[in-house]
């Protein structure tokens, strides 16, 4: 993901929704069961062998067919990026924070905790609004404090895909101004999270027990991301210290 990124972000292809277009068609290609071919680029390869890895651990087709999609879902909102700059636009504040966990990738995570966790929960409980809330709560706090972590490496690059730019060109802010208000509105976002997390759904009797063993790690997990996230970006070199950053809560 971070390879895509930085693709993206920084190169003359991240200005080419078409050009973009075209190499994620033979990630997506090999995802679905092509073989990778010896004119493949080296990411083609690794998709190859990420698919047959979880191919042997899935519990299914279908997970296998949810998880292509939520990687198609990235690769599209990440061509959306590309649109924008080759036009030399600015997303709005309302569509910018629609594609944000997308081109975030925060769908293939939600695919990857069930996975991993062992903790598989059925669409009717992920959708369900407190769930979502949850979620969406775990979602935006992740992408806000990268947005802030990672405001003058991408103010370098030129890149407008940040939401403090996005609402320092919508509203007028100055950038430090802008930066302060998305520290306030992912502190917002983390209490929302510690307020809803004590006051989960119950999904019925016992004889749904591992739903609720499935619920509470799929919380525990994104709690987890959401301070993992912050620690690694912090901590990896990747990211200056933006300003606000200190702020975070």
């Amino acid at each position: 993901m971070f390879l895509q990124d930085d693709l993206r972000d920084e190169s003359d292809v991240g200005h080419s929704p078409d050009r973009l277009s075209e190499s994620d068609r033979r990630s997506l290609d090999v995802l679905e069961g092509d073989e990778a071919a010896e004119a493949d680029a080296p990411v083609v390869y690794a998709v190859c062998d990420l698919r047959e890895r979880f191919q042997a651990i899935a519990p299914g087709s279908m997970w296998m067919r949810r998880f292509t999609r939520a990687i198609r879902n990235y690769l599209e909102a990440t061509v959306w990026e590309a649109s924008n700059r080759a036009r030399g636009i600015v997303p709005d504040p309302e569509s910018y924070l629609r594609m944000r966990p997308l081109t975030g990738g925060l769908d293939i995570d939600e695919e990857l905790i069930g996975l991993s966790e062992d903790a598989r929960l059925p669409r009717r409980i992920l959708d369900d609004p407190p769930v979502r809330r949850l979620t969406q709560a775990s979602f935006n706090v992740v992408c806000w404090s990268n947005d802030i972590l990672s405001l003058e490496k991408e103010l370098a690059h030129g890149d407008v895909h940040n939401l403090v730019i996005v609402l320092a060109a919508a509203t007028g802010l100055t950038l430090e101004e802008a930066a302060r208000r998305v520290v306030e509105m992912h502190n917002a976002e983390v209490r929302d999270f510690m307020a809803l997390a004590p006051d989960l759904p119950s999904f019925g009797d016992s004889a749904d027990r591992n739903l609720s063993r499935n619920l509470s790690r799929n919380l525990s997990v994104l709690e987890a991301r959401m301070r993992g996230n912050l620690d690694w970006s912090l901590e990896s070199g990747r990211y200056a210290r933006a300003v606000g950053s200190g702020q975070l809560g």
